[in-house]
C-alpha cells in the first residue's frame, strides 16, 4: 500500500506523487477524446453490479478528469471532491468499498456527497500504468447506500479495472510507436531476430498478420513502413515487448 507524505486539500497524497503525475501525463489520455474500448468497460460496470453511475476516473494534480463516464455528466471534479483519490492508495487486486458516503466521515461532506449529485455509495479499483504507478480508478456509485455489496462483485471490479490498465498500455504503445515511427533497417533486423529466435517461418508470421510473405520480407528489410497497429500485432505473436524494436535506435 502506498504510505502518505502529505495532504492535498485534506485528501491524502501518495508518497511517490511526482512520479506518478509524470506517468499520469506521459500517457496521454488527460483531456483526450471520448474511447469507445473505455466507455465500454464502464458500462459493463455499471450494470454488472447494478449501479447507475460507473467512471473511469484519472487523478490529477488538482482534479478527478474523467476519462469515461456513465450516468454522471460531468467531465471532472476537484481531487478534493471524490473518493477515487483515496483508492489510488490501495493495492491493485483490493477494491476501497464506501457503503454510505454519510456515515464515513473522510466524505460525509464532500460535494458530490452533499450536492445535486448526492453519491451515497462507493467502490472502486485502482487503475494502473505498465510500471505500476496508479492514475486512477475505475469506481461504481449508487445514490443509495449499499451494505450488501459482495466479495463476488468486488473480483469483477478488480477484472474490469485490470482490463482499463492493459487499455491504457496499449495507448502507451500506440504514441509511442507513433512518436518514434519504426520504419528502418534496424527495426527490420530486430524482426528478423525476433522470428528467428521464436522458430517461425516468414511464410508462418505472414499467415498470422494476414500479409504476404513478400510484405513481411519487405518489412524485415525495413523497405516497407511497419503500421504501429501492425507492430503492436508482431510483438504480440513474437511474445516481445514493443520497446524491444526500439532499444539501441
Amino acid at each position: 500500500m502506498h504510505r502518505h507524505s502529505a495532504q492535498l486539500n485534506s485528501v491524502p497524497v501518495p508518497f511517490d506523487e511526482a512520479e506518478r503525475l509524470a506517468a499520469l501525463h506521459t500517457t496521454g489520455l488527460l483531456d483526450s477524446e471520448p474511447d469507445p474500448n473505455f466507455d465500454a468497460i464502464t458500462t459493463e460496470a455499471a450494470q454488472l453490479v447494478d449501479c447507475p453511475m460507473a467512471l473511469i476516473s484519472l487523478v490529477d494534480k488538482d482534479r478527478h478528469w474523467f476519462k469515461s463516464k456513465f450516468g454522471l455528466s460531468e467531465p471532472a471534479t476537484p481531487r478534493s471532491s471524490l473518493v477515487c483519490a483515496y483508492t489510488i492508495l490501495s493495492p491493485i487486486d483490493k477494491v476501497l468499498v464506501v457503503p454510505d458516503t454519510r456515515l464515513d466521515e473522510r466524505f460525509d461532506a464532500k460535494p458530490l456527497v452533499l450536492g445535486e449529485s448526492f453519491i451515497r455509495f462507493y467502490a472502486g479499483a485502482p487503475i494502473k500504468t505498465p510500471d505500476g504507478n496508479r492514475i486512477g480508478a475505475l469506481c461504481v456509485l449508487d445514490r443509495q447506500p449499499r451494505f450488501d455489496f459482495s466479495e463476488q462483485q468486488c473480483e469483477q471490479i478488480v477484472a474490469l479495472a485490470c482490463q482499463v490498465s492493459e487499455a491504457i498500455k496499449d495507448v502507451i504503445e500506440t504514441n509511442e510507436l507513433q512518436r518514434l515511427n519504426p520504419v528502418d533497417r534496424k527495426i527490420g533486423l530486430k524482426l528478423q531476430h525476433a522470428r528467428l529466435k521464436a522458430q517461425l517461418s516468414r511464410s508462418a508470421i505472414a499467415d498470422l498478420l494476414r500479409i504476404s510473405a513478400p510484405d513481411m520480407e519487405s518489412m524485415e528489410r525495413g523497405s516497407s513502413r511497419i503500421e504501429a497497429a501492425m507492430l503492436l500485432k508482431i510483438s504480440t505473436i513474437l511474445n516481445v515487448p514493443v520497446r524491444y524494436f526500439f532499444e539501441g535506435l
